[in-house]
């Protein structure tokens, strides 16, 4: 049995007498998943990481692309803003 922290990828094997139980986290403060293939769960958790990346991406450019279609809205509606200097 193995000990993957799920931030740094690092993994760990049980010594005999050791339990799962045993371990609070990872050295380096992440959050430790029991594996009996360590580089099985490694590369599940990076798959994982990788498609909330390409999700967060996605959903930024729609923030966008709707930010954008409202100033045109706007624009188109209300016609750009005529901003006049004045003397002082």
């Amino acid at each position: 049995m193995y000990l993957v922290c799920k931030q740094c990828k690092k993994y760990y094997k049980l010594e005999e007498g050791e339990k799962v139980e045993d371990f609070e986290s990872c050295q380096c403060g992440g959050e430790l998943v029991a594996s009996h293939a360590p580089a099985k769960t490694v590369k599940s958790l990076e798959e994982k990481e990788e498609k909330h990346r390409l999700a967060m991406i996605s959903s930024n450019k729609y923030l966008i692309f709707v930010i954008i279609s409202l100033a045109v809205f706007c624009v188109n509606v209300h016609g750009f803003p005529n901003f006049q200097r004045t003397k002082v």
